[in-house]
């Protein structure tokens, strides 16, 4: 796409790592996954030493793994991380959803479709920060996002 207007054209994923949309779905792929092998070791996880452990370790591992991904330039890299960066986030959910019911428990009352709506609150402000921060190239911001994750994952106690 040429520049139009006076407009820089940032470089996309696709056109730095010199693949195909075709090609950059494989990576998807590899993401979710890794989300299914999250999932699965967060379930054991969960039920053999509480979903604490499932809201800091995943946490850290998922900025971390987001901040990598902005720095690959290699079909191979760019799927390897996206697979650790699914078992994260797997983790992460079944973590979030164990403490949920948890917290469940000791109010003795239903709250999951609350905290549900507070994930969807923070996902749709996250849309409008991307949308705010669109003219700053995407590795960046992966850095920033991922580091701020893997940094606020680690500062609880």
């Amino acid at each position: 796409m040429a520049a139009q207007q006076g407009t820089a054209v940032r470089p996309s994923v696709e056109s730095v790592v010199h693949q195909t949309a075709g090609r950059l779905a494989m990576v998807l792929s590899a993401a979710a996954a890794g989300m299914v092998v999250g999932l699965q070791l967060g379930g054991r996880l969960a039920h053999r030493h509480g979903p604490a452990r499932l809201l800091v370790g995943p946490a850290i591992i998922f900025g971390l793994s987001l901040a990598l991904l902005g720095t690959c330039r290699l079909l191979t890299s760019l799927s390897l991380v996206a697979a650790v960066f699914g078992i994260g986030h797997g983790q992460l959910d079944v973590g979030a959803n164990s403490a949920a019911v948890n917290l469940e428990r000791a109010y003795q009352r239903r709250i999951t479709s609350s905290l549900h709506c507070a994930y969807s609150v923070g996902a749709l402000t996250g849309a409008g920060l991307a949308a705010i921060t669109a003219w700053a190239p995407y590795h960046a911001l992966f850095a920033a996002v991922g580091i701020l994750t893997a940094m606020a994952a680690a500062a609880i106690p």
